[in-house]
């Protein structure tokens, strides 16, 4: 079945709230924002990927008349993602992300995706394009990722790969002439296969199952060979420009509001405003972790008042991996985040893992 252009209503897929509008009993436990999922399910089987149990039509809930909480079903938490899901592939049962874009977003992704002969490419990969019948929305199928700083680092080489790829792949979007404009964690992930063999819920990427209560294990990203991929995700807000040095734009941020040159009615130059995002998102990972405080004046370099006077990208990352080379015996030593407690700490470091993970 192809869904109809009012299933597709921003309204209903923004929304929150449950659907009283559904008879069925299993129905009126799936949000306004599902819906679009559920009534995509087919077409999407059709295509090659499955949804999770929940978003199936006939979805009837496991935990029957029992409590979801004490069975400890997956398929009773909900998301509230409005364009994005997380599937398998039928073909080798791969842990993927669907999600539906149009327009300029989906003409920037496919440009990108098309330049992957450049190492520094950290836009995500691109496995596969659904047009959607009927509508202007494309699915893009992606890599499951998680958030690109958790589980928690464990060194200080795992923090400046991170960010030297994130810093390269910012310097490759630019080179293109395409401002991302929402570079925020939020936007910035890591692949999970290698680094959560059990996986992660889509709903709860701190377990396994869905449940915060679980036992959440991990591999340490500096024991994983070849490197661990950092990516850029949700292009968005993302603007191409025919020249870096004339791009002007107005407008603010959400995320961060707060860097100096935007602006509702003076023009700025917006290649700018990405690289004190990087900067911004830099410093704040050096607040979580005090044995990152060496890397502070390049976070610092990158968010300077005066856009004019910011370091590079080049320069900032040059300043980086001067900061790195000089600190040798310490690249591997074990670091702690703020409030890591003794216990968390023995967990750790016997188990390789926590019961539920910090919010960074």
């Amino acid at each position: 079945m192809v869904p109809s252009q009012t299933m597709l209503s921003e309204k209903a897929t923004l929304s929150g709230t449950i659907s009283d509008s559904l008879d069925s009993a299993p129905r009126r436990r799936i949000t306004l924002t599902e819906q679009f999922w559920v009534d995509s399910y087919q077409f999407l089987l059709s295509r090659g990927y499955r949804l999770r149990p929940r978003y199936h039509t006939s979805w009837v809930p496991s935990w029957g008349n029992g409590s979801p909480i004490r069975q400890r079903s997956e398929d009773f938490f909900a998301s509230y993602a409005p364009h994005a899901l997380d599937g398998r592939c039928l073909k080798d049962n791969r842990k993927v992300v669907l999600k539906r874009v149009k327009g300029k977003e989906l003409e920037i992704l496919r440009h990108l995706d098309a330049l992957r002969s450049d190492a520094r490419n950290r836009t995500i990969p691109i496995l596969d394009y659904i047009p959607f019948p009927g509508t202007e929305w494309t699915f893009v199928v992606m890599p499951y990722g998680r958030p690109f700083n958790s589980p928690p680092f464990h060194c200080r080489d795992e923090f400046v790969d991170a960010m030297r790829q994130y810093i390269e792949g910012l310097q490759f979007i630019h080179e293109h002439n395409i401002v991302h404009f929402d570079v925020a964690p939020q936007n910035m992930l890591t692949e999970e296969c290698r680094l959560i063999p059990r996986g992660s819920h889509w709903s709860h990427p701190d377990s396994h199952s869905g449940h915060r209560g679980d036992f959440f294990s991990w591999k340490n990203r500096c024991s994983l060979r070849p490197a661990l991929q950092y990516y850029y995700i949700d292009f968005g807000l993302s603007m191409h420009f025919p020249h870096r040095d004339s791009a002007r734009m107005t407008g603010t941020l959400r995320t961060f509001p707060m860097i100096p040159e935007l602006s509702l009615t003076v023009p700025y130059n917006p290649f700018y405003v990405d690289v004190f995002q990087l900067g911004l998102v830099m410093s704040r990972i050096i607040d979580v972790y005090p044995a990152l405080e060496e890397f502070r004046p390049v976070a610092a370099s990158l968010t300077r008042d005066d856009p004019h006077t910011r370091a590079t990208l080049e320069g900032a990352l040059q300043q980086l991996n001067s900061v790195h080379d000089g600190m040798l015996p310490l690249r591997r030593r074990r670091i702690w985040d703020k409030g890591t407690t003794r216990w968390k700490k023995v967990t750790r470091i016997v188990f390789g893992g926590q019961w539920g993970l910090p919010d960074h």
